[in-house]
């Protein structure tokens, strides 16, 4: 499917000094609707890239030549450049069939160009690099992660201040207006009873009835602000959490993937901290001194009764936090440990039924459930003995204001009216710290949250923000190892040890060894999926850490040992990589790996689905969707991991035949131990315990290998 948005964005960003490809302005898009990228993804494509970017709606004619060139968007989606532009023509860059064709700039009359104009156009301006070289030069790339707040949470916070401040100026109104209700009592006990006064009353209650109706109004406003600022904020927020967790570097990747999904489960409780009634909670705190300037304006020293118990409320709950963050944390713990026994349960749930683990497992769920409940419970118990206490506090206050009370209104110091406004003015005081324990609750629960969302979001990044790659038009399939050592940790031995060689375009090599010889971990390291701790890895003679990992694979055919496939369709799972594949392609590969003769046979073709990690195929099949998935885009390098492991002897056989046609002219590095794809190789490395024991020619290494052997 042609991206005239794509190509045409990746000829901006030339145009405009900063050379992207569109490879790299495509990569970790959220593409929902099909392949083609939309306006909106268009603009934020180039902010990851480093430039400052915006969707406006302009005419043509209002259009001033010191903004070009940009970006119009056309009425049949389609897009393309204006270059230049004056009253009677422009000058533009028009894309065929989603490629600009060599950047070729066309005049055309501008009544020609108004016919087909949308209406809005893509505008873009770089924005400084904070390194030194702010101007890239025609090899340099700018590449990076989106651009993100420093502090990613609460910099994500902060771009809602606007409407955070309308519900603090919500809340003020609110809390003012609840003063009507006991005023209203106080004149109707102190003045209408007495005397009468029906006319009195009824515009004393047409008055209240016009503030409860604005209290109403301003009560829906001041939660809808906090359910926009919390939608904006969700969305930010799980896009930067879901962007790190896919762009951290392998070796800081966490090893249980049961952790991972309780960390982000537990981003719901910082969501709803910033977005539910605790945050109205916490707004309303302040206003207990309004209350209490009141109740001290009508009652007098009544007022030194809230203000001695609510301290003393505010003490007991202060106490109380100590246990609560202790069992907070160890319930975070405890809940991280549940999840993993579950994710690795379910994603290993045929192995564990086969080898008869179920009681295995069974056993360490109900570990993990019982400490997880055995905290719950004690934290419950702190929350509930402050949350009591403070419901005591507030009901006593309450007692010894109206005992109080009473004897200032039997001596005449204060009206029936005025003591009944002050009840409810001191219960409407005391509110907001029956919440408060809860509140301190949650914010401790959020506060452990965040302590391990941020822990995870510290961790390096492989393409992270402001760092500039090498721009490289192509890869030519060379590799060079030079002096590398590489460990999967610090715990466990090295895998690879000073290992040197060279690998030059078009040559095709074979690396054997026996098991746990390191030869997976070249292909890794060759993708750049993992740093070497020492040496240098080098692609067509520039280290591979100053190229853009997304461009190093893009280049590279890929079929690893283990196949990972995803809940989905086979068209979807074959088209996961980072540019669209028209379908004629699709077709033309998939005849030559294998895959259109079983999928012929289903009756949803292409669109047949598979369940997550490939079920519903066999070993084999999913060999050949890696395998497919490997040729599509025509790579200048294969690299090729046991692709043939899980097949039998004919579909090795026929596999074998068809690469044989497909691997002249490239690069081809080969991880096996089954001889039969030796034939596909001219040359053989052999590994030994991470080091490169032999290298030479196929049948000269064979030789010595049987010679060594007998």
């Amino acid at each position: 499917m042609a991206d005239y948005l794509l190509s045409n964005l990746s000829q901006l960003t030339r145009r405009l000094g900063r050379d992207v490809s569109e490879v790299s302005l495509r990569a970790g898009l959220a593409l929902t609707d099909g392949d083609s990228i939309t306006p909106a993804l268009a603009q934020e494509a180039a902010e990851r890239a480093g430039f400052s970017a915006k969707v406006e709606k302009r005419a043509l004619t209002d259009t001033a030549n010191f903004i070009l060139p940009v970006m119009l968007l056309l009425e049949d989606k389609k897009s393309c450049l204006l270059i230049s532009l004056n009253r009677e023509s422009a000058e533009v860059i028009f894309s065929d069939k989603g490629e600009a064709v060599n950047g070729v700039v066309q005049k055309i009359p501008l009544s020609q160009l108004q016919a087909g104009y949308g209406g809005s156009m893509l505008i873009l301006s770089p924005v400084a690099s904070n390194t030194s070289d702010t101007i890239a030069s025609e090899n340099r790339s700018t590449e990076s992660a989106i651009s993100r707040p420093r502090f990613w949470f609460w910099g994500t916070v902060v771009k809602s201040w606007g409407l955070y401040s309308e519900v603090v100026v919500a809340s003020l109104l609110i809390n003012i207006f609840t003063l009507a209700i006991p005023l209203f009592v106080m004149n109707v006990y102190d003045r209408v009873i007495p005397n009468s006064a029906m006319d009195t009353l009824s515009v004393l209650a047409t008055g209240v009835a016009i503030v409860l109706g604005f209290d109403f109004i301003l009560r829906i406003l001041r939660g809808w602000f906090l359910d926009v600022a919390g939608k904006r904020a969700d969305l930010l927020l799980s896009q930067y959490l879901m962007e790190q967790l896919i762009g951290m570097r392998m070796e800081k990747q966490p090893r249980s993937a049961g952790a991972v999904a309780s960390h982000l489960r537990e981003f719901e409780n910082l969501r709803e901290f910033f977005t539910s009634s605790s945050l109205v909670a916490l707004v309303d705190l302040p206003f207990i001194f309004l209350f209490v300037l009141v109740i001290q304006m009508l009652g007098g020293e009544l007022a030194w009764v809230p203000l001695f118990t609510i301290p003393l409320i505010l003490f007991v709950g202060f106490i109380t936090q100590f246990p609560l963050h202790h069992y907070a944390k160890q319930s975070y713990r405890d809940s991280a440990k549940k999840q993993g026994v579950l994710v690795e349960a379910l994603s290993g749930i045929e192995a564990i039924k086969s080898q008869g683990g179920e009681g295995l497992f069974l056993g360490r769920w109900k570990r993990w459930v019982g400490a997880l409940a055995k905290s719950g419970q004690k934290s419950r118990f702190w929350g509930m003995l402050a949350t009591n206490f403070s419901t005591l506090i507030h009901q006593l206050t309450i007692v010894v204001v109206v005992v109080m009370g009473v004897g200032m209104v039997t001596t005449g110091e204060l009206s029936v009216g005025a003591l009944v406004a002050v009840t409810i003015l001191t219960g409407r005081a005391m509110a907001p710290l029956g919440n408060m324990n809860a509140l301190l609750i949650r914010y401790r629960q959020s506060m452990v949250s965040m302590r391990g969302l941020n822990s995870m979001m510290k961790q390096p990044l492989e393409r992270p923000s402001g760092k500039q790659f090498f721009k490289r038009p192509e890869w030519q399939g060379g590799v060079e190892f030079d002096e590398v050592s590489f460990g999967y940790g610090e715990e466990q031995a090295a895998v690879l040890e000073e290992c040197s060689f060279k690998i030059e375009s078009g040559e095709r090599v074979g690396v054997i060894g026996h098991i746990g010889s390191g030869k997976s971990t070249l292909l890794r390291l060759i993708l750049g999926l993992y740093q070497p701790q020492s040496g240098v890895v080098r692609a067509d003679q520039t280290d591979i850490q100053q190229i853009d990992p997304i461009e190093l694979r893009y280049r590279a055919g890929v079929v690893p040992q283990e196949i990972t496939l995803f809940s989905g369709t086979v068209r979807e799972n074959l088209t996961m990589g980072p540019l669209a594949v028209d379908d004629a392609t699709l077709l033309r590969v998939a005849k030559l790996t294998g895959v259109d003769e079983f999928v012929q046979h289903h009756p949803h073709g292409y669109d047949m689905q598979i369940g997550e990690r490939g079920r519903g195929l066999s070993g084999g099949q999913k060999q050949m969707v890696a395998l497919t998935r490997a040729l599509l885009l025509d790579p200048s390098i294969l690299l090729l991991d046991e692709p043939t492991s899980a097949m039998d002897n004919g579909a090795e056989q026929q596999i074998m035949r068809r690469l044989l046609e497909i691997v002249p002219g490239k690069t081809v590095i080969l991880v096996t131990h089954r001889s039969a794809l030796l034939p596909l190789v001219d040359r053989l490395i052999v590994l030994e315990r991470g080091k490169v024991v032999m290298d030479g020619a196929r049948d000269a290494v064979l030789k010595r290998l049987s010679g060594i052997e007998k």
